[in-house]
């Protein structure tokens, strides 16, 4: 791992550090050595609240933070790749070379690798503290639960990135090596499987009350815990449950609301279900969205037909996008969801939202019109409520089931943009990449790509690892 932590406090560091060093050790296999003088051991870590809660701190700190750089799997990878495999932006330089782009990528792809490892790395973090916090005597049972149902959700939060990306994957719940270096690929059902059963458990486990364990929405809660769930009832046609978990947010009127256009991405956000902290409230996000300083170029500039999507009078459209002209002459537009970059001069007030109330009325909006029986008129005041917003008009008369499905994928497009490969997994799991992207990407596209490859170094080092097909076997 990188030293790129940076803790305010020496004895915090060292316990992340601790906790850290030795489960990356054990999913590694790397060489065993004595832990470092400064630091504790596995049982130390969890030996008292103050630091097994530091050890899920650091848990946080890595799926945010990890790299600083696009590397990070958890904040611009599964953003800003999941955005040029498909139809929203591309690439303003090189788009010829941008494997993701013209979703021709190989097995060797380094960021695909980052991908893999980073999400895998978590889960070996998550799957640690579940082995070793149940032995520890001097942890309150409440808090103790709490810290159980956050790795179960944060454990089912990577695997679901895991499946949308590479499809069956490795099912990862211990930390041995013997067994994990041997592990199959899992089918998708079982996977799901899991995924529903550990949100399920952590929901029973954690508190509901933001104030117990961070007033700033940045740990998660059994909130975060049911907005996951309904996405991932969405995904797997599990209408009713969909409905279901997404209504207990969006009735939570004293916790949550659908915040202005312009303060939706804001620190203070009362649309936020779960999000991570920033740093100085600037997001890391923007870094690889804003133009560069140096050359007045775009980094990604947004795809015709995605410009093409919004309707005249789209509050989005004005707050959201970026406009720049480049040295070309050319204007082009970027996504600006977020205004602040590291490199801004000044402390910024945005925080990364991973689970937001619009996304809930969107699952349930799409839930309520895939029932066997459509609840069109349900449906639609879901879908009013997103466009009210939005500053656009809520008329529907007279709509069918399969027009205001339509409608529905149309508003998730320009609702959820770069934002954690929303349209990415849209088009995959309603089987229209194929149409789509073939329109988008005549030359490149081919109906195998809606998987990423499985790394090759996985694969060197796991010789059970089937690669899916189209790819290099």
């Amino acid at each position: 791992m990188k030293n790129k932590y940076l803790f305010k406090y020496v004895k915090l560091q060292t316990i992340l550090w601790s906790f850290f060093t030795i489960s990356f050790f054990s999913c590694s296999k790397w060489l065993e050595v004595p832990a470092p003088s400064n630091q504790m051991d596995a049982s130390e870590v969890f030996q008292d609240s103050s630091t097994a809660n530091a050890a899920v701190m650091g848990i946080y700190s890595y799926m945010h933070n990890y790299n600083y750089t696009e590397a990070s799997a958890f904040r611009n990878v599964v953003t800003n790749i999941g955005g040029r495999l498909s139809d929203e932006f591309r690439l303003y330089q090189s788009a010829s070379m941008d494997e993701f782009g013209i979703n021709v990528i190989y097995p060797e792809n380094q960021t695909v690798l980052n991908l893999w490892s980073d999400l895998y790395q978590a889960i070996y973090f998550n799957n640690s503290l579940l082995q070793r916090i149940e032995d520890s005597q001097n942890i309150s049972t409440k808090f103790k639960n709490q810290l159980i149902g956050e790795a179960l959700f944060l454990r089912s939060f990577c695997y679901f990135y895991l499946l949308n990306y590479f499809g069956d994957v490795p099912l990862v719940k211990s930390i041995d090596v013997a067994v994990n270096e041997r592990l199959p690929r899992s089918g998708k059902e079982e996977v799901y499987a899991q995924i529903t059963k550990d949100l399920l458990e952590a929901r029973q486990l954690m508190s509901d009350d933001y104030a117990y364990v961070d007033s700033r929405r940045g740990r998660a809660t059994t909130w975060a815990v049911t907005a996951l769930l309904s996405r991932v009832y969405l995904f797997t046609g599990r209408y009713d449950a969909a409905i279901e978990e997404a209504s207990k947010v969006i009735n939570r009127t004293d916790l949550f609301e659908l915040s202005a256009i312009n303060s939706v991405f804001l620190d203070n956000s009362r649309e936020a279900i779960w999000r991570f902290n920033s740093n100085n409230g600037r997001t890391y996000i923007q870094d690889v969205f804003a133009p560069n300083q140096q050359t007045n170029n775009p980094r990604v500039v947004f795809t015709d037909s995605f410009l093409q999507s919004f309707e005249q009078g789209d509050d989005r459209a004005m707050e959201w996008l970026g406009k720049i002209t480049a040295v070309d002459g050319k204007e082009y537009y970027y996504p600006s969801k977020y205004k602040y970059t590291t490199e801004s001069n000044v402390n910024g007030n945005e925080a990364d939202l991973v689970l937001r109330l619009g996304e809930q009325y969107l699952i349930r909006a799409e839930a309520r019109a895939r029932m066997e029986v459509p609840d069109i008129m349900g449906s639609i005041a879901d879908l009013k409520e997103v466009r009210r917003r939005a500053g656009l008009d809520t008329e529907f008369d007279g709509i069918n089931q399969s027009d205001l499905l339509g409608r529905i994928a149309k508003e998730r497009r320009t609702e959820l943009f770069a934002e954690y490969s929303h349209r990415w997994f849209d088009l995959i799991r309603t089987k229209l990449a194929d149409e789509v992207l073939s329109a988008e990407k005549p030359l490149t596209w081919k109906a195998y790509a809606v998987k990423l490859p499985i790394p090759q170094n996985a694969r060197n080092s796991n010789v059970t690892l089937s690669q899916n097909d189209g790819y290099p076997q």
